[in-house]
């Protein structure tokens, strides 16, 4: 996944208070999320371990804020 799509999965997260796990779950299951990513439907998405890996590259890079 790329990382502009995954700070925009980051910024969806946060605007619906989700957890990496059900952040993950949405991107596999809900067609406003797959749309609003530019997905096709049959995307299988990610392990939800992705997530914190982002920010953690992030916060490594001094990032974080620019989110």
């Amino acid at each position: 996944m790329s990382p502009g799509k995954l700070a925009l999965i980051t910024v969806m997260q946060f605007a619906e208070g989700l957890s990496d796990r059900q952040a993950a779950d949405a991107v596999r299951s809900r067609i406003d999320w797959k749309y609003a990513l530019g997905l096709e439907l049959t995307d299988s998405g990610f392990d939800c371990s992705v997530l914190s890996e982002f920010r953690g590259r992030l916060c490594e890079h001094g990032l974080a804020n620019k989110l």
